[in-house]
């Protein structure tokens, strides 16, 4: 598990337990985020 710092623990905890329910969670910075803030659906 790689978080970044200034990510508060609740948080981190919120991702592994969206993450136990089989749902995967990725962070994203500003610059990578190519959409344009668009939600790709798969």
């Amino acid at each position: 598990d790689n978080f970044e710092a200034g990510v508060p623990e609740s948080f981190n905890v919120l991702v592994k337990e969206v993450r136990g329910l089989g749902l995967n969670m990725e962070l994203l910075d500003a610059e990578e985020d190519d959409e344009g803030g668009d939600i790709a659906a798969e």
